[in-house]
Parts: C-alpha cells; sequence; structure tokens
C-alpha cells in the first residue's frame, strides 16, 4: 500500500476502477433479495416467452446429383481420348451443385412462387398463428414486390357485418393507412402502390378475427429466409445433399424445400437443354463441314491408287518379292543353262574331241538338245565299240565314222539353236527382274502418301461417326430426367427445435445471476461510500484497530487490548468524520471494556448536552472542583460531562490541561470523547493532549469526506487508528 502522506483525492477514486471482491461479497450479502427477485422476473419472462413463441420445427429433404457418364461434349471429348489412349477426366462435383442449391436466384425463386413475401398471422392469445394457406383474406398487388424497399404492417380486423377495419404501419412504426367499414375486397393505397384485400375459401360469414399481414420486398424476405436455410454434405463418399430448414409453420417448410428441389431440377434441365441445343448447332456445322472434308480426303485417296496402279501395298510388296525371288532363280537356271550350250559348242568344235563323247548329258531343259546329245553319244560308243574289234580300214568303221562327223555339225546347230532361245529367254526375265526392282523402290515412298491419306480419313471418318454419336446423345437430353434425384421429400423433425425450455429457462437462469451481479460489481466499482472495513483499508494508511457492530462490548475488546499492549499510551482521543455519528458510544464502550479488564477508565464528554449539577465547563471556569464534576457511570467508569457547544472554546483553556494532567494521575486510561473534526474547532488542541488518536468511521460515510478527516489526522503527526462501525 503507498504510505505517502501526500496522497491525494484523485488517486483514491483511481484505485476503484478495479472490482474489489471484498466490496462484491459485501454487496452481495447486502442485496440478496436481489437474485431472487431477478429470479422470479427471468422466470417470468422465459415463461411468457415460451407461451408467446411458436414452436419452430428443422425441415430436411434429402436429393441425389446423378453424374453424367460421359455425357455432353466434355465427356465426349473425354471419351474420345481415352478411346486414342490420352486419357480420361473425372465428372461433375457436388460442390458445384450445392452452390445452384444454395444461390440467392433459386431461393428468390421459390419465395416469388410461393408467395412468401406475404406473412399472414392469427392473433390467439397471447400468440401469433402462422395462416400460410389458410388465412381467409389475401393480398395482391400491382408493385414489383423484387423492387420494394420499405415493408409494411397490415393489421386487418374482420368484423360479423362482412367489413374490415384496417390499418397499416411502416418503418419506425409510422401509420401509412388507416380505414374502418370497408368493404371487400378492399383496394389500399400506399406510397409504394395499390394493394387489394380480398375473401379466399377459408373466409367465413360472419366471423370476427384479427389478423396481421407483413409485407417485404423479396430482397428483405430473401434476407430473413436465407439465415435459416442452408444446404450441406452428409458425406464425402456420396453425391447426396441434405437441405434444411426451420420454420413454425410445417406446410410452409414442407413447401419451400420441395419448392427449392423442383425449381432446382428444372433450372439444371433447362440449362442441360441449352447447352444441348447449342451442342447440336455446332455438331450440325461440323458435319457439314466435315462430310465436304471427308468426301475430298476418299477423293484423294482414290486419285492416289488409280495414278500408281495401289490397290493394296502389303500385298503387292508380298507378291513383288515373291516373283523376284523365282525369277531370280530362273536367271540364274538361264545362266547356267547358257554355259552348259557354250561348253559343249565348244568341246566339239574341238579337234582332240572329235570322236569323243559328249560329257554333259543332263540338266538340259531343252528336249531336242538333249536328244541330239544322246543320239551323238550313241554313235560315239558304238565307233569305240567297233573301233576296238575291227581294224581301221574297216568299211563299216569308216561308214560309221561318216555318220559321227555330219551328225557333229547338226548337234552343234542344235546346241546354237538352243542357246539363243535360252538367251531370248533369259533377257526376258533379266527385264521383268529390272521392273520389279523398280517397282519395289516406289513402294515406300507409295506407302507413306498412302499412309497419310488412309489415316486423314479415318480420322475424319471417326470424327464424323463420334458426331453423330453426340447428336443422338444430346437429342436425348430433351428427355432426360432430373439431375437431382430426390430422396427423401421434405420432412419435419418431430422434437421441437425452438423454443426448448432447457435453452430459455436455462438462459433465465444465467442472467437472474448475471444481471443482478452485474449491477452489484458497478455499485463496488463505483460506490462513493465506504460500506465495508476493505473501503477504508484503501483509503488510509492508519491501522483499523477495530471493528464493531450492533455488540459494541464485544468488538471492543480488540482496541482495548490493542491500547493495552501499546505503551505510554494514557490518554486516547476519540473524533469522527460527521457529527452525527457522535463518539460518546464509543468511548462509553471503550471504557467498560477497559473496565472489565480491571482497568480504571475515565470518559472526557467534550461534545455533550448534560444537565448535571456540575459538568466539564463549570470546572474550567473555576466554579466547581474535579471531584465535583466526576459521575460514576453504570458500566463501571467514570464520566465528566459538558454542557455542549460552550465547553469548546473552553478546551483551549491552560485548566483543561491541568485537568488531564490530573486524570492521567488518577486513572489507567483517560477518554476524550470529541465530535466531528469539521465542526471541533479543539480538534488539534486535544490532539496535542492525547498519547493515541483514534478515527470514528460509519458504514455509509462519504469516501471525499473520510478523505479530509484522513488528511487531518496525519497533519497531526500522532499514532493514530481508526474504529470502523459496521
Amino acid at each position: 500500500r503507498d504510505r505517502s502522506p501526500s496522497r491525494g483525492l484523485g488517486d483514491v477514486y483511481k484505485r476503484q476502477d478495479k472490482v474489489d471482491f471484498s466490496r462484491l461479497r459485501y454487496e452481495i450479502r447486502k442485496h440478496w433479495w436481489w437474485f431472487i427477485a431477478s429470479f422470479a422476473a427471468m422466470m417470468a419472462i422465459a415463461a411468457v416467452y415460451m407461451l408467446k413463441n411458436n414452436p419452430e420445427f428443422k425441415f430436411h429433404a434429402d436429393i441425389m446429383i446423378e453424374q453424367e457418364e460421359g455425357g455432353g461434349m466434355g465427356g465426349g471429348m473425354m471419351q474420345m481420348m481415352k478411346q486414342f489412349s490420352m486419357g480420361s477426366f473425372g465428372g461433375g462435383s457436388v460442390d458445384d451443385e450445392m452452390a445452384v442449391l444454395q444461390s440467392r436466384s433459386l431461393l428468390c425463386e421459390a419465395i416469388n412462387k410461393l408467395g412468401l413475401q406475404y406473412d399472414y398471422k392469427g392473433v390467439d392469445g397471447m400468440r401469433k398463428l402462422s395462416l400460410y394457406r389458410k388465412s381467409p383474406v389475401e393480398l395482391s398487388t400491382n408493385v414489383d414486390l423484387d423492387t420494394l424497399q420499405s415493408g409494411a404492417t397490415f393489421k386487418i380486423n374482420l368484423r360479423s357485418d362482412g367489413k374490415i377495419d384496417v390499418k397499416v404501419k411502416g418503418k419506425w412504426f409510422s401509420t401509412l393507412f388507416k380505414q374502418d367499414g370497408m368493404s371487400l375486397p378492399a383496394t389500399v393505397k400506399l406510397p409504394d402502390g395499390a394493394f387489394t384485400i380480398r375473401r379466399t375459401a377459408f373466409y367465413k360469414a360472419g366471423e370476427e378475427r384479427k389478423l396481421t399481414v407483413e409485407v417485404n420486398g423479396t430482397a428483405q424476405t430473401y434476407d430473413d429466409y436465407s439465415k435459416i436455410y442452408y444446404a450441406d454434405v452428409p458425406s464425402l463418399k456420396s453425391n447426396g445433399i441434405t437441405l434444411f430448414y426451420q420454420d413454425e409453420d410445417k406446410q410452409r417448410g414442407k413447401d419451400l424445400l420441395n419448392m427449392v428441389v423442383e425449381l432446382y431440377n428444372i433450372r439444371r434441365l433447362r440449362e442441360e437443354q441449352t447447352k444441348a441445343s447449342r451442342e447440336m448447332a455446332f455438331i450440325d456445322d461440323r458435319l457439314a463441314s466435315l462430310t465436304s472434308q471427308l468426301s475430298e480426303s476418299e477423293k484423294q485417296l482414290e486419285e492416289f491408287k488409280t495414278a500408281n496402279d495401289v490397290t493394296d501395298i502389303a500385298a503387292e510388296a508380298k507378291v513383288l518379292l515373291e516373283q523376284t525371288s523365282k525369277n531370280k532363280a530362273s536367271i540364274v537356271g538361264l545362266q547356267t543353262q547358257l554355259s552348259i550350250f557354250d561348253m559343249i559348242c565348244e568341246f566339239l568344235d574341238d579337234p582332240k574331241n572329235k570322236y569323243s563323247m559328249i560329257p554333259v548329258t543332263s540338266g538340259q531343259d531343252y528336249e531336242s538338245a538333249a536328244k541330239s546329245i544322246e543320239s551323238y553319244n550313241q554313235l560315239i560308243l558304238e565307233r569305240t565299240k567297233l573301233d576296238m574289234a575291227a581294224k581301221h580300214d574297216n568299211k563299216a568303221l569308216q561308214a560309221l565314222n561318216k555318220q559321227i562327223d555330219g551328225m557333229r555339225g547338226g548337234v552343234i546347230e542344235t546346241m546354237r539353236k538352243a542357246r539363243e532361245s535360252a538367251e531370248i529367254a533369259y533377257n526376258d526375265f533379266v527385264r521383268e527382274d529390272g521392273k520389279y526392282a523398280s517397282r519395289l523402290k516406289q513402294l515406300p515412298s507409295h506407302e507413306r502418301r498412302y499412309v497419310d491419306l488412309y489415316r486423314d480419313t479415318e480420322i475424319k471418318n471417326n470424327l464424323y461417326i463420334f458426331l453423330l454419336e453426340q447428336r443422338e446423345s444430346n437429342a436425348l437430353k430433351f428427355g432426360v430426367q432430373e439431375i437431382g434425384r430426390i430422396i427423401d421429400p421434405a420432412y419435419h423433425e418431430v422434437k421441437k427445435a425452438w423454443p426448448k425450455g432447457s435453452i430459455v429457462f436455462g438462459a433465465a437462469l444465467v442472467l437472474a445471476i448475471i444481471i443482478p451481479l452485474l449491477i452489484l460489481m458497478l455499485r463496488a466499482i463505483r460506490t462513493k461510500r465506504i460500506m465495508i472495513r476493505q473501503d477504508l483499508e484503501k483509503l488510509t494508511d492508519f491501522e483499523i484497530v477495530g471493528e464493531v457492530a450492533d455488540n459494541e462490548l464485544a468488538g471492543m475488546r480488540r482496541v482495548r487490548d490493542r491500547l493495552i499492549a501499546s505503551e505510554g499510551v494514557g490518554v486516547v482521543a476519540i473524533a469522527c468524520v460527521k457529527s452525527e455519528s457522535g463518539t460518546a458510544g464509543i468511548a462509553a464502550a471503550l471504557a467498560t471494556s477497559f473496565g472489565n479488564a480491571l482497568r480504571k477508565a475515565v470518559v472526557v464528554d467534550l461534545c455533550g448536552n448534560s444537565s448535571a449539577a456540575a459538568t466539564l465547563d463549570d470546572y474550567l471556569v473555576g466554579k466547581a472542583t474535579i471531584d465535583s464534576v466526576v459521575g460514576e457511570n453504570a458500566g463501571g467508569f467514570d464520566v465528566i460531562a459538558s454542557k455542549g457547544d460552550q465547553s469548546i472554546d473552553l478546551i483551549a483553556s491552560e485548566q483543561f490541561a491541568v485537568l488531564v494532567n490530573s486524570l492521567r494521575k488518577n486513572y489507567d486510561y483517560v477518554i476524550l470523547a470529541g465530535d466531528a473534526f469539521g465542526d471541533y474547532s479543539a480538534f488539534s488542541v486535544v490532539a496535542t493532549m492525547a498519547d493515541r488518536m483514534l478515527g470514528y468511521v460509519e458504514a455509509g460515510e462519504l469516501r471525499e469526506n473520510f478523505t479530509e478527516f484522513d488528511n487531518e489526522l496525519k497533519a497531526l503527526s500522532l499514532p493514530s487508528g481508526y474504529i470502523f462501525q459496521k
């Protein structure tokens, strides 16, 4: 605690800006009945709230988003890319559909369809019951509710004579229209436009009834409904979406959710059909262009085949390779045959071989040449046999030689003709081989060009087929089913969502505690009076030597013991903050407490109003002795009384100091009971004669007054303390 004696009044109040829990406890003990009153009031308010407010229910609707399997151009492109091994892509997102279901435009459209800008209510005691689709009258207007800025409240009183009283309240409770005794249908002209009131099928003739109709613009109605309507995904593993809504009218809650789902399906179906129409228009244009391109591509392929005499390049290459192989074998065979013919001719032309057999007789492909060689060799064989048996001049041998010589020329001629024939065949095969080789050299370039033309034709043909399939797929969308398949139509929970008694009465109980507690906390923070001992401790540096209540003797024991324990204390001066408090009672209680402890005490009442025969005033002016002014009190202590204001001036005399010194010798304790310091002009004089100064403070004292009193005590530079009266 700050011990500085110069602490000012501002410092005192600054220290009170935080909660003092001791002060708060005091306020709670003192005003405990506030909590009972607050509890009763809050419970009553909660009961009225429960009776006045209609029960509200939670509504749900569950739909399943049907995902398209490769539908549309996007899906078709994915399928085509998949066919060409270019990957595939996933389907749509449920989050996108949630954005549509929670869109402002969709909810506003549902509001317009159901006419929710008009809220019909009927008065039934403390409650206002919803008359959605049950109202005996209905409102209509030529005003565009989408542009209506300020709403209005129609109060309609149905009379038994069939007429109505109408009162229309606008913003800030202003009256826009008021008229009684209007006939139905009635027209009400407002600043925003005219409204017409008509009967409905629920109107009953002669019935008296009070109705309230709140009319708002679509924008305001959307703001109200968007707070209690939302969509959510119950599971990330499914394509399901659940719609939530809360309302007091069961029919309206179901109608709103069902209407939202219906309009969502209509909108999405319309979007799909619009998309399909655009895609079909694009496909038709593309098909027309692709038809001419495909015809041109096929024509180019035809011209290429015709110009290059190509049918099937792979088959042709196979045939060419087979023919080339056979042709090569024939060429080799003919070359061999020509060599044999040349060898035979050379053999016959050689004189050494005149009568020798031709060594080559096999492998001849020419029958005439083979027969000539065979006949020639037969003759040579016969001559050889004859030559071995006959002489050289034998006629038969000579005849056979002539025959051989003649036949040799024929064989040679036959061989030459056979060779010419073989050479012609050989040249023919060589020419054919050149043609085959040239054709094979041209095949790679022909094949590349053919593949290009064929691939281009096939791509366009596949694209043409694909577009035809997509056109049929988009045509089917005009009869497609709903995208949002309804799993559960709108339904409401059995238990009401609001008001719940446990929450309402629980909140009331909390408020019943918090409200008085906050008030008491504010009082504890901002109070300007000293109410408890802790308040006093915060304002002074002096010790609180005692705290007394109604039983002053019990409270004075602590003060007495403190004074007895203090050495050199014989004279105790007591002063109070305000004169209404008085110190005589405290002084008497302290003196009685000293007497109980076998201590002799005397009380000098400096500000009394005694009517005794001899008083303090008489002694101070010399009219009485000390013994004559001392009287005995029933509490076991002596008392010196004064007559009041006159004694105040006499206290400053030397005679009073003589009295105090005399009493100090005859008594253990002398108690000087003074008055309020502001009215006590001899306050400082008495203080100089005292060994200990005690201030008396009652609960309820102003902080400001006490601070002045405390500053006066500090100025005395005397051991001081306070006695606090609870």
